[in-house]
């Protein structure tokens, strides 16, 4: 269930880390933002994203557009070869703390949270919305 990328990003949206987007085409482009406003509800701070199919230049051009926004992660869904080999021939130049390679697959994309998980959040909101009401109103009668 893709359970690592979905605990990186929590955790990477609890400590307000920036992200940078890459992807081969501009579908996909939209496919991740998509995804990631769904899921994460804007809470991922999106700080760029670049389309190689739209690389005019050279390859470098992309790498001093994301050194330019400094990000924390680098979000790649680049194909197998392509991602490797950019990462190794750039990989001394580019300033993100992390590179995060999906690759391909968009089965990440894909899943969605559960509807048990979405339950439980919807019950333990709940429990604690009655819990603070509670407190309230004994707080108030004393």
């Amino acid at each position: 269930e893709h359970t690592f990328f979905h605990e990186f990003m929590k955790r990477v949206q609890r400590s307000h880390r920036s992200v940078f987007l890459m992807t081969e085409t501009q579908a996909q482009m939209e496919q991740l933002t998509d995804y990631l406003k769904e899921v994460y509800s804007d809470k991922i701070r999106l700080c760029g994203g670049y389309v190689i199919e739209e690389c005019m230049g050279d390859v470098e051009d992309v790498v001093n557009e994301i050194n330019s926004v400094m990000p924390h992660v680098i979000l790649s869904l680049l194909p197998t070869p392509m991602q490797e080999n950019f990462i190794y021939g750039h990989r001394k130049m580019l300033n993100a703390k992390v590179w995060f390679g999906i690759g391909e697959d968009n089965a990440v994309l894909s899943v969605k949270p559960s509807p048990r998980k979405l339950y439980r959040k919807l019950i333990v909101r709940r429990k604690m919305k009655q819990q603070i009401q509670n407190y309230e109103t004994t707080d108030d009668g004393e």
